[in-house]
């Protein structure tokens, strides 16, 4: 486990933290709901700053890539939740199934039964498409149940729907849009909703997302 890491930064990372924590909790009260997980995102982050996270009570990390994912799970060592929240290409699926504990933006069969053949028995999100956007994966809203029951039928924990917004939409725009997905978590009963980052975690909030994800609040602007 990485313990060197100076009290200034853990007073930084907590007091970033809990401001976010407490916009959260605070809308989800003025919503009437519970409040959804907060996957603090520390791609390409130093160790050290989600050893400040951990130190300071935080439980759930999402990282984009595969290789950094594996190294820093290895170097911290910590009992928390490991979140995968990067495109997650066929090859790759080896390294992500040994450590993460959820798999955020599976879109493809292949990658499915590739998670099925290395054993993955955690729990596997779909990512959805819903800005339709060439330079975003996921697939189409009118394939995601087909892939949904493809993991299923091969004993894969398919529970969630993942999705990111566009960032030149309007408020309301991102409330229909996650909207959207939340009515199809509904109808092909699955219990989660990741949606929401930085710029839209209200609007996700409001549909019904149960995880957002957040970077740049809770640890800074990147270098």
């Amino acid at each position: 486990m990485v313990a060197d890491h100076s009290e200034e930064l853990v007073a930084r990372v907590s007091d970033r933290l809990s401001t976010v924590l407490s916009e959260i909790e605070s809308y989800c009260d003025e919503l009437g709901r519970s409040y959804p997980t907060l996957v603090a995102v520390s791609k390409t982050r130093p160790v050290e700053y989600i050893a400040a996270a951990y130190d300071s009570g935080h439980r759930d990390f999402g990282e984009n890539y595969a290789q950094e994912l594996v190294r820093k799970v290895r170097q911290l060592d910590l009992p928390v939740r490991w979140h995968f929240i990067g495109h997650l290409q066929r090859r790759n699926v080896p390294a992500v199934s040994s450590v993460a504990d959820v798999v955020h933006a599976v879109d493809s069969t292949r990658v499915l039964d590739r998670l099925k053949r290395v054993g993955y028995s955690s729990l596997v999100m779909i990512q959805v498409n819903i800005s339709e956007e060439l330079s975003k994966s996921g697939v189409p809203p009118e394939e995601v149940g087909d892939l949904v029951r493809h993991g299923r039928d091969i004993g894969l924990d398919v529970r969630g729907l993942m999705t990111i917004g566009a960032v030149t939409w309007t408020e309301g725009e991102q409330f229909e849009a996650f909207g959207r997905v939340a009515r199809m978590v509904s109808d092909l009963s699955l219990d989660y909703l990741s949606a929401g980052m930085s710029g839209d975690w209200r609007s996700a909030v409001r549909a019904g997302s149960t995880h957002v994800r957040i970077g740049t609040a809770i640890f800074g602007s990147r270098e």
